[in-house]
């Protein structure tokens, strides 16, 4: 099964949704991967089990959740974090510039050089990152938590509505 396949992810939530702890705690892990997937470029899932370590959340999904950044979303994610990075840190506007022309190019995104940016262009990178994390994580956080009362309480009613059917 394809990373790129849509099965896939739906797969994973599923996992992630069935797994045990508190909603809080199960989407404190996914806050933590989803940051992690957008901050950095590389090193996504070492990030995220270390920041998961940090927040107490579970490791696993932290390393599941890291896949919200994946070859399709790279160029809307990168070219995302560029952009808001540049506007903290001064940087190699010509990269951005090419960013912008090579947007739709997946090879670009894929074949970038990352140790030819430069350290300032690098930062900037990450800082943009750090702040879509900031972003998307707290919003996967509130929309698992809610998932996870979700599929607990219908689990419960089917599991009540069973045990009324054996009863009667």
């Amino acid at each position: 099964m394809s990373i790129l396949s849509p099965r896939f992810y739906r797969i994973q939530f599923f996992k992630i949704l069935r797994s045990g702890g508190t909603p809080e705690y199960i989407a404190r892990s996914v806050f933590c991967g989803v940051f992690s997937g957008l901050t950095v470029p590389l090193l996504q899932i070492p990030l995220a089990i270390l920041v998961a370590w940090i927040f107490k959340a579970n490791k696993t999904i932290a390393s599941l959740a890291t896949f919200v950044s994946n070859p399709l979303s790279y160029p809307i994610f990168w070219f995302s974090s560029l952009y808001i990075g540049s506007f903290f840190i001064s940087g190699n506007e010509q990269f951005l510039a090419d960013c912008q022309k090579h947007f739709f190019e997946l090879s670009f995104w894929i074949n970038l050089d990352w140790w030819k940016l430069g350290g300032s262009t690098i930062l900037m990178f990450v800082t943009g990152g750090a702040i879509l994390g900031l972003i998307f994580g707290t919003l996967a956080y509130f929309w698992t938590k809610k998932k996870v009362i979700q599929k607990r309480a219908k689990r419960q009613q089917n599991e009540r509505a069973k045990n009324l059917k054996k009863e009667a």
